[in-house]
């Protein structure tokens, strides 16, 4: 159920996992209970204040930026850990109940609960 009712949506993805403007594209994980999908992105450095989500013609897009207030006393002399902002979207199909969808952020992973359509959810079947 998973693939057709939640599908990436890659027009902005580049090489390296990365998309233009300086966002990356954060690692995702799709899981699926008996009610929802539960999508976990890891976006590190991101304040709740700092993410946007939006839902326009079944897209689900997110954005996180992270504070980029650098610290005015340090120099950098060597860097191999980038920063930037991160960024994806997803296709929803007709599955999922868009106006129940809701999303938190703890400790650098945002979970976005995407519930299902009543009409989708498992039914138990009487056998006379």
């Amino acid at each position: 159920m998973t693939e057709k009712n939640l599908q990436e949506n890659n027009a902005e993805q580049t090489s390296e996992n990365s998309v233009a403007l300086n966002f990356f594209r954060p690692a995702a994980d799709i899981l699926e209970t008996e009610k929802d999908l539960l999508l976990y992105l890891d976006m590190p450095g991101v304040s709740k204040e700092r993410v946007e989500i939006k839902l326009e013609k079944d897209i689900l897009s997110i954005e996180g930026r992270i504070n980029d207030q650098k610290e005015e006393r340090l120099k950098p002399l060597y860097r191999e850990f980038r920063t930037g902002n991160y960024k994806r979207s997803f296709t929803l199909s007709k599955a999922i109940d868009q106006k129940k969808i809701k999303a938190k952020l703890e400790e650098g992973m945002l979970v976005v609960t995407l519930p299902k359509s009543p009409d989708q959810k498992p039914k138990q079947i009487l056998v006379n």
